[in-house]
């Protein structure tokens, strides 16, 4: 090995010195001579040492592919990587790959090095060549790893597209039961929905809710054109009395004499009660009571 010759050459060197006059060479040529060899001692440790830190680059390199390899395996068998995530391993990958490319001329460098400082270390030669072969190997499993995340990505963006078309079809679903119920309930209150006014008979003749009524006719309730911004609106499955605030009262509109009474409250002013709302609203949704004050 060059570098057990060399350190074997410096010894010699050194007893050399002593008997410089039985060689005929001075003390000046042997130190030149010494010197030389600890210039090639040194640049011999730097180039092992160089090689040394190059294949801990390399094999570095290669652990961090490995491990990206595994996460996007394990991604694609889950799909379970978040755009994210795959964008760190894609940006990691374009890097190891600049890497092993950058690694692949360093190994080239380095053997040439050696070679021309004919340092021969078997070992040291093998482990080069492994790191070539594992570099050629890990230059098609990027291109691997690359499609497999290309197709991940793929598939991921069309799982987007389907959940987003569910959640858009969810949110019109929705949309159609919010205005369904919407109009049911709308239905629902105009179903239960009356109108009610009292009055006098001058009142509600005003308003042309009452006409008629003369000596050779009779009265007629809810003529066309009356005015039905004289009522109060009602929801008849709550109302069940309406007080009338006069004495006495009469109901003008047509509704079942059985579904109603007439009493009298505390003050002795009318109070309608409602007995059966289904039947005395079963001929109409308008309600028309005069009264007569005291």
């Amino acid at each position: 090995m060059r570098t057990i010759f060399t350190t074997t050459a410096l010894v010699l060197l050194m007893m050399g010195a002593v008997s410089c006059d039985k060689n005929g060479e001075s003390k000046q040529e042997l130190r030149a001579k010494y010197n030389i060899l600890l210039e090639e001692k040194a640049q011999s440790e730097e180039s092992l040492n160089e090689a040394i830190s190059l294949i801990n680059e390399v094999e570095s390199n290669l652990t961090e592919l490995t491990q990206a390899e595994h996460m996007i395996e394990v991604g694609v068998a889950t799909g379970e990587l978040t755009p994210s995530e795959r964008d760190r391993i894609l940006g990691k990958i374009e890097i190891l790959s600049k890497s092993l490319q950058e690694n692949r001329a360093k190994i080239n460098e380095q053997e040439e090095q050696l070679k021309k400082r004919n340092i021969n270390i078997n070992s040291l030669t093998q482990k080069l060549n492994s790191l070539q072969s594992q570099l050629n190997e890990k230059e098609a499993t990027i291109v691997s790893l690359q499609e497999q995340l290309g197709g991940l990505t793929a598939r991921v963006a069309q799982q987007d597209s389907i959940i987003g078309d569910l959640e858009e079809s969810q949110r019109l679903q929705e949309t159609t039961i919010q205005l369904q119920d919407r109009r049911l309930a709308k239905q629902e209150a105009e179903l239960y929905t009356a109108y009610y006014c009292f009055g006098t008979m001058e009142e509600l003749r005003e308003q042309n809710i009452l006409t008629g009524g003369g000596l050779f006719s009779s009265v007629k309730v809810l003529p066309e054109g009356f005015n039905k911004d004289y009522f109060l609106t009602i929801d008849t499955r709550n109302v069940t009395s309406i007080a009338l605030f006069a004495p006495r009262a009469r109901v003008r509109t047509d509704h079942p004499a059985t579904s109603y009474r007439l009493d009298a409250d505390s003050e002795g002013n009318k109070l309608l009660r409602i007995l059966d709302a289904e039947a005395f609203w079963s001929k109409g949704r308008y309600l028309v009571i005069e009264v007569e004050p005291r």
